[in-house]
């Protein structure tokens, strides 16, 4: 499943070029829609409910299709967990690694059902000798009920993560490059050089790691 990314720049923002939006408190994802979600992006989710998308990872290989854009240059809030490690106040692009960027947001069942498997994924990937970085970047509304999922995460969990709130989401979302009616959540792909190399929309599972494995490999060489 996967949950509505749409028009978390569309709005108050206006018409949204690149969106993110809102999933299901059900965990079922809203069908795509011309209608703005914005700013009560969870609440218009639940208001659109529709069938399921399949976001099979069998069916779907990862990060097939080349992406456009280029990665955002821009300040972006933090949230912390109590004792927390701290963040930089910019999300780390280039300098020789790959930037794997998550959109995902605190009342999104199927992004914080992938985080325990996207944790591990960077430190087997990083084993592997893969130059990586794992940017968790929220898009929820409320800053409040991102905390608390935070701080309720266990040691070895989410702590801490990128946080987007309206203002900031176009200056990141526009030179990125997300595809507009998204939906959560979804994956850039940024290369060492800073330019996006992919996108990846909808959740990942245990089954897709071997194509994850290969994506980098393929990079690599």
């Amino acid at each position: 499943m996967r949950a509505s990314l749409a028009a978390l720049l569309a709005g108050a923002l206006g018409t949204a070029a690149a969106s993110l939006g809102g999933c299901r408190d059900d965990g079922a994802p809203p069908a795509p829609s011309a209608t703005p979600m914005l700013p009560g992006a969870r609440d218009a989710a639940v208001a659109t409910g529709a069938p399921t998308l399949s976001t099979s990872p069998v069916s779907r290989p990862f990060c097939h299709e080349p992406a456009s854009g280029l990665a955002p240059d821009s300040l972006v809030e933090t949230v912390y967990a109590p004792d927390a490690k701290a963040l930089p106040g910019r999300v780390r692009f280039g300098a020789g690694s790959f930037t794997w960027v998550v959109f995902w947001a605190s009342w999104c069942k199927p992004c914080y059902a992938e985080i325990p498997l996207l944790l591990g994924w960077r430190e087997r990937l990083v084993a592997e000798g893969v130059p990586l970085e794992l940017a968790f970047v929220s898009v929820d509304d409320v800053r409040e009920e991102l905390v608390a999922f935070l701080e309720a995460q266990p040691l070895t969990g989410l702590r801490a993560s990128y946080w987007l709130p309206l203002e900031l989401r176009r200056a990141w979302v526009d030179p990125i490059g997300i595809p507009d009616r998204t939906k959560l959540p979804a994956h850039s792909l940024v290369d060492p050089a800073g330019s996006v190399a992919c996108h990846f929309l909808g959740s990942l599972e245990d089954v897709s790691y071997s194509a994850v494995a290969a994506f980098f490999a393929a990079r690599r060489r």
